[in-house]
């Protein structure tokens, strides 16, 4: 079974964290818990995900991130991906949730 990239959450400004690595089965345990402590912390209305150091993704990925849209809507707090993966999109197309991660349905 092949290892996973490690996954790393982290902030880079008061309205922003970044996702890197792969955003697995085998890492999303660890980027979800990274990912609701930096939701926690954060007083900004509006949070961006810079996504596009995600090296690979799943299933669990994308559960990873409408997880973290739950938590943020819970706090009143706008969720923004950028630079989604395409895997992601495709997932989040083929899951009927793209408009919930902000990917539009006629890019590629």
């Amino acid at each position: 079974m092949p290892v996973a990239t490690p996954v790393s959450v982290k902030s880079v400004a008061a309205d922003e964290f970044a996702v890197s690595g792969e955003l697995s089965f085998a890492t999303a345990a660890l980027a979800h818990a990274a990912g609701c402590a930096l939701l926690q912390c954060g007083a900004a209305p509006e949070i961006r995900v810079d996504c596009s150091a995600i090296d690979g993704a799943d299933s669990a990925g994308l559960a990873v991130l409408l997880d973290w849209l739950a938590i943020a809507s819970g706090r009143g707090v706008s969720l923004r991906f950028i630079s989604l993966p395409l895997p992601l999109q495709q997932l989040a197309r083929i899951g009927g949730v793209s408009e919930l991660l902000g990917v539009n349905a006629t890019s590629p």
